[in-house]
């Protein structure tokens, strides 16, 4: 289940709340957003090679 909270006013998604197959849950706010702001592309890249060794690693 996901259940989202907007702002009455403009409607931006202010949270957001995942319950889990357990019943337990999840939330994430957003507050104190700035609009315009760039990133460098690589900001959120994953290396997804290094987390496959990572994880290899830990299941030995």
């Amino acid at each position: 289940k996901i259940t989202m909270m907007f702002d009455p006013k403009t409607f931006d998604l202010r949270q957001w709340t995942i319950t889990d197959a357990q019943g337990k849950d999840t939330t994430v706010m957003i507050f104190n957003t700035k609009e315009g702001v760039s990133f460098a592309p690589d900001t959120f890249a994953i290396d997804y090679t290094a987390n496959r060794e990572l994880n290899t690693n830990k299941a030995r």
